[in-house]
């Protein structure tokens, strides 16, 4: 399952870099039996969080034979996390670029019909400035009290600790390491890119546990972070 989210994740890494127009759909009768040529990628969905007290929007990509009602079909997940935006209004969209500004759909279907990465699903939540901590707003309790159990059963992932993966950028980056190692007991694999510094904050994370406990940890820099 590592090598399963390394080779994901690392796509995840480089199709961050990949500016692209977004695709239009075509339009015609659609073959039900026809063979899948794109993940299923739903955009702006919202959550409605009574820890937050108001809604949370998300992006969310799912195998190309995902299927609402196929229950008994479950899936590994990663959360991607982004970076922190210039003002708060600009951070309430924040969340968009992992889909609207990468070709992080079409390069995990290719992925996926190369048999490079197993199926997965890859979710993209709306965080603001929050440093996904309670801190402006609690939202590490609405992440992990309500987001992830209602994303988990909703979209069918498998929900444990083997089949689970946190990534992010910057902020996201900070917020990836600060879940997996803070939550080493629900994650086996952290990707951090560009960490945003966290001085301070990340003190005592890792006190009492065992290296064997911890999520196996990828890092990712420029030459000028």
């Amino acid at each position: 399952m590592r090598t399963v989210f390394l080779n994901a994740l690392t796509a995840v890494a480089l199709c961050s870099a990949m500016l692209s127009c977004h695709e239009k759909p075509t339009i015609g009768d659609i073959d039900p039996d026809a063979e899948p040529t794109s993940c299923q990628i739903k955009t702006k969905q919202i959550f409605s969080s009574p820890v937050l007290g108001k809604y949370v929007r998300y992006n969310i990509i799912l195998p190309p034979k995902w299927d609402k009602d196929d229950t008994s079909t479950k899936y590994p997940i990663i959360y991607l996390l982004h970076g922190a935006g210039m003002t708060d209004e600009l951070a309430a969209t924040e969340y968009c670029g992992w889909v609207d500004k990468t070709q992080l759909g079409r390069k995990t279907f290719d992925a996926i019909k190369a048999k490079r990465i197993d199926e997965c699903i890859i979710v993209t939540p709306q965080a603001w400035n929050s440093f996904y901590m309670n801190w402006s707003m609690p939202y590490e309790t609405f992440f992990f009290d309500e987001f992830m159990p209602y994303i988990e059963k909703e979209y069918h992932a498998i929900s444990d600790r083997k089949a689970r993966a946190v990534a992010g950028l910057s902020m996201g980056g900070f917020g990836s390491f600060y879940y997996g190692y803070g939550h080493n007991d629900l994650f086996c694999y952290v990707y951090t890119m560009s960490m945003a510094d966290g001085t301070g904050l990340l003190e005592g994370i890792t006190t009492g546990k065992s290296k064997d406990d911890l999520p196996f940890l990828s890092i990712a820099a420029g030459t000028n972070d």
